[in-house]
């Protein structure tokens, strides 16, 4: 099993097959917030469609995509991912995806690519966290909030471009963002990508457009050194 510790907070793990049933809880305990943006949401209805997900992913290796869980304080919280590593142009796309809880805000979620179950969604801290309610779910929200307040999309991001164009060598990786969702489009351009187009009904169920954003191995070079390797 592939796992890397981010830092003392975050952690990515390849996914086994006992994260089936746990990693469907979390989806489905988030579907009508996911279903939003992500449409493969409504394609995941069993533990056992996780599950063979997930037997896909391993059979499949990391050939040609990267699957890994997001582990915050050791807490399940999203997935995330690079996908088209095989790709003879050397150009990747990165996703990633959060429950509900671990965002700020409903509109913090951004596209990603529903085919592959590779998402990518994000969220900005907006504000300080409330008070925990007394024998309700406060105590949680809190400790989300607090996630958010740290960055934890973004440090598990970073970590994965850094592994796309180091130990890869990518170079190109890709974002996709639905236009409306403006604060989520801010995460990729955090890191220093580029708006590079539009790419029309890109979502076929729903007819939508998405923006394309790129970042170039040498642009991520002048932006931010390597960290430890996947190991």
């Amino acid at each position: 099993m592939t796992t890397n510790k981010v830092d003392d907070e975050i952690t990515l793990r390849s996914p086994t097959v006992d994260d089936a049933a746990p990693l469907f809880a979390l989806l489905n305990a988030n579907r009508e917030y996911l279903s939003r943006w992500l449409p493969w949401s409504d394609t995941m209805r069993t533990v056992e469609d996780e599950r063979r997900w997930i037997e896909d992913r391993i059979e499949a290796g990391t050939s040609e995509t990267l699957a890994m869980l997001i582990e915050y304080r050791g807490a399940l919280v999203g997935a995330i991912g690079l996908h088209d590593l095989a790709s003879p142009e050397r150009a990747a796309e990165i996703g990633y995806w959060l429950a509900e809880e671990a965002v700020s805000e409903p509109t913090d979620v951004l596209l990603g690519r529903p085919i592959s179950k590779l998402f990518l969604s994000g969220s900005r801290c907006q504000r300080p966290s409330p008070p925990p309610s007394p024998g309700g779910r406060g105590s949680f929200e809190t400790a989300s909030e607090e996630r958010q307040c740290r960055g934890i999309v973004t440090r598990a991001c970073r970590r994965l471009l850094d592994y796309a164009f180091g130990e890869r060598a990518m170079n190109r990786v890709r974002v996709r963002a639905a236009p409306g969702n403006t604060r989520s489009r801010a995460i990729p351009e955090r890191p220093g990508f580029t708006l590079a187009g539009v790419t029309p009904q890109a979502e076929v169920i729903r007819d939508e457009p998405l923006l394309v954003y790129s970042l170039l191995a040498s642009q991520w070079q002048q932006t931010k050194g390597g960290q430890q390797p996947l190991e």
